[in-house]
């Protein structure tokens, strides 16, 4: 399955600014948290055909409906109630509830002084922005050691960045991984920050990436020293990664020839691949005259990649399959399960 030779400089990557551009949404945001019990006055209110949250004196318009859903949704009125509602009936029991029935703390994140979101999920860590937590990563990975950069992407829930290193392995002649960190951070503070190296490979113009057995790292503790923590997990990456490319390597002399059908449908039973998928795999290792464990790996990660049936949901399971039969790469001779 070896394809010619990925040279760095022919990686189909995003570049630096590409990724400042995708992050932006999420840059430079306010957090104003309105806390039950406080000394506070809020208000809300109609202008100019805006709604307008008076806190403490201060106006904070609300950017949009779904700013305004979010605001109701926070003390339990819903959404069809809300769009159904005239303001100057759904005004009083707004303010009524900011006021004196509040029951958990409510984070409202404002945009150019605008509010475009309030939450009351439970905080698990402090905010930290995404530009400062890929800074601080590439600080402690070394410009001079990162090739560019793939899957980006940000909301106010979740953002990923996936960053491509120039640490090379071949499992087999002409056929380039490369060793990745992945981070994934909540700009709201729902989820802790993980850090996860993981293996990329490049196929055609799309890349695949597989992750479950290198594990994930977490800040778990908002007091931590970020450079001190990124510096620690960058250097348990790299152990990691190393441990993967020996994995890797063994899974080519891993042999499966003879009994592809058989290996799959084991893997596909044991894994609850959807039939669908599972017939893209065969298909692929059909093509592909697939050979050994390494060559069945390599099926996964493509399909994770190509496939137009997938949802982003589905490929990041199907990668961390792959990564999951890159721990559990040996193969029982009569059953044909990986162990």
């Amino acid at each position: 399955m070896a394809e010619e030779k990925t040279l760095l400089e022919d990686l189909n990557l995003v570049d630096r600014t590409e990724v400042t551009r995708v992050l932006a949404p999420t840059e430079n945001l306010e957090f104003v948290t309105i806390t039950p019990g406080e000394d506070k006055k809020i208000k809300f209110r109609e202008e100019k055909d805006h709604v307008i949250l008076d806190l403490n004196g201060r106006d904070i318009p609300l950017a949009d409906k779904e700013a305004l859903d979010t605001v109701a949704g926070c003390v339990g009125i819903q959404k069809s109630y809300v769009k159904k509602c005239p303001k100057n009936i759904l005004f009083p029991p707004l303010n009524y509830w900011y006021n004196e029935g509040l029951g958990l703390p409510v984070r409202a994140v404002l945009r150019d002084g605008s509010l475009i979101k309030t939450t009351t999920d439970r905080v698990k860590s402090a905010p930290i922005g995404n530009e400062r937590l890929l800074v601080t990563a590439e600080q402690s990975i070394g410009l001079e050691n990162i090739a560019g950069y793939h899957q980006v992407s940000t909301n106010l829930d979740f953002s990923t960045v996936s960053i491509v290193t120039k640490k090379t392995f071949e499992a087999v002649d002409n056929d380039t991984l490369f060793g990745g960190i992945q981070i994934r951070n909540s700009i709201l503070g729902k989820e802790v920050i993980e850090v996860s190296p993981y293996v990329f490979r490049q196929w055609c113009t799309n890349g695949a990436i597989t992750s479950e057995a290198l594990g994930k790292y977490t800040r778990k503790r908002s007091g931590d020293n970020l450079n001190d923590w990124m510096s620690e997990i960058i250097e348990s990456s790299t152990g990691s990664l190393d441990r993967e490319f020996s994995r890797l390597r063994h899974l080519t002399t891993v042999s499966v020839k003879g009994h592809v059908g058989e290996t799959l449908t084991a893997l596909g039973k044991d894994n609850g691949i959807p039939k669908k998928i599972m017939d893209e795999i065969r298909a692929e290792a059909s093509s592909s005259n697939a050979e050994t464990m390494y060559d069945i790996w390599n099926c996964i990660t493509k399909i994770a990649s190509h496939s137009e049936i997938m949802t982003p949901l589905t490929t990041t399971r199907l990668q961390n399959i792959a990564g999951h039969v890159s721990r559990q790469h040996d193969r029982c001779p009569s059953c044909f399960r990986t162990v």
